[in-house]
């Protein structure tokens, strides 16, 4: 079964067509790289694969189905703006987000005491990357996560994006 996967998906706002006719297929192991300026349609597409939006027109599968609860647990998620609780710690953040897995919270590398809004920008991606993976996902759908950080942690994230392609993930990035 594939991981990810969308046949001729389409959607529109009104007369707006942000995604047109895309195919889509990520197969675990494997990352894909969706690339298009600022409006092209790479979060709509993102989110449609989520659940979040429905298709105006064709198919999206998440392992084989349509987007529902039960596969939506199968992913890890980063958002272009992170998703995280700027009023909680690092270590509160993960803590939320593992409680919703029922799994044991991961320990940030740095941060962890502090609130998220007051950390530099590569820390929070950091973190809400962590977020992400503390359930082991068999899928990671990650909306430009090195955006906005320094080379030093560019490198570490795709580190951990090969890391978890090594693994068995679908790993979806923009």
């Amino acid at each position: 079964m594939i991981p990810l996967e969308t046949t001729g998906a389409t959607r529109r706002f009104g007369d707006f067509t942000a995604v047109d006719r895309a195919d889509l297929v990520v197969d675990a192991g494997e990352v894909v790289g969706l690339l298009g300026a600022n409006g092209a349609g790479k979060t709509t597409l993102m989110r449609m694969l989520l659940g979040l939006l429905a298709p105006s027109a064709g198919t999206v599968r998440l392992f084989g189905r349509t987007p529902d609860r039960e596969a939506r647990r199968r992913i890890g998620y980063v958002p272009q703006g992170l998703g995280l609780y700027r009023d909680l710690t690092g270590s509160e953040n993960l803590a939320f987000v593992a409680g919703a897995y029922g799994v044991p919270a991961a320990v940030p590398a740095e941060g962890g005491d502090r609130l998220v809004g007051r950390l530099p920008l590569g820390t929070q991606r950091r973190i809400a990357f962590d977020a992400a993976l503390q359930h082991t996902p068999d899928a990671l759908i990650l909306d430009e996560p090195t955006s906005g950080v320094s080379p030093l942690a560019r490198a570490r994230l795709w580190e951990q994006i090969r890391g978890a392609a090594a693994g068995g993930a679908a790993v979806l990035v923009s």
